[in-house]
């Protein structure tokens, strides 16, 4: 058995915000959440803010809520419809692949960006995405263990039950 720090102890719980939550895949939502181009979800997992979203192909992307310019939240809601993703801060646009799209004024404000940098270096930042018996899960690194691999021990124990279909 656990002590009773395990379930009162804001160490304890640091701790496993920073080795558990943050570092394995965690529940985001359900498919029904995600059905159109544009949906999206907004998740915080332990450290991680992270969102995901259906793309134009109609494929569930995963990011870290974050604009690569100044580290400004993206998504400041729980859930939605957007065609593109806009920074609130400089308006940066992100496609619903995670690939920087327009910075406006660049001439005027980032006039040597293009020279230092390429824009694909400030595309968002990937996460892992995957589902499980109609349930969408999220995992901040971008090449996780698949989804499959970390539930395999656990699918013989569901029995006949249909979670999906719950």
């Amino acid at each position: 058995t656990l002590p009773i720090e395990a379930y009162t102890s804001q160490a304890w719980l640091n701790l496993e915000i920073e080795h558990i939550f943050s570092k394995t895949w965690q529940f985001a939502g359900f498919v029904e959440e995600i059905k159109n181009i544009g949906d999206f979800i907004t998740v915080q997992a332990g450290l991680n803010n992270l969102f995901v979203t259906k793309n134009n192909d109609g494929d569930l992307k995963a990011f870290h809520n974050l604009c690569r310019h100044r580290g400004t939240q993206l998504l400041r809601v729980v859930g939605g419809n957007q065609k593109a993703i806009t920074c609130p801060y400089h308006d940066w646009v992100y496609d619903s692949d995670g690939k920087l799209a327009n910075i406006p004024n660049q001439q005027e404000e980032f006039p040597t960006l293009d020279q230092e940098l390429h824009k694909c270096d400030l595309d968002l930042i990937k996460a892992s995405v995957g589902t499980f018996k109609g349930m969408i899960f999220i995992h901040p690194e971008e090449n996780a263990e698949s989804l499959e691999d970390y539930f395999k021990d656990l699918t013989p124990l569901l029995g006949p039950h249909k979670v999906e279909e719950l």
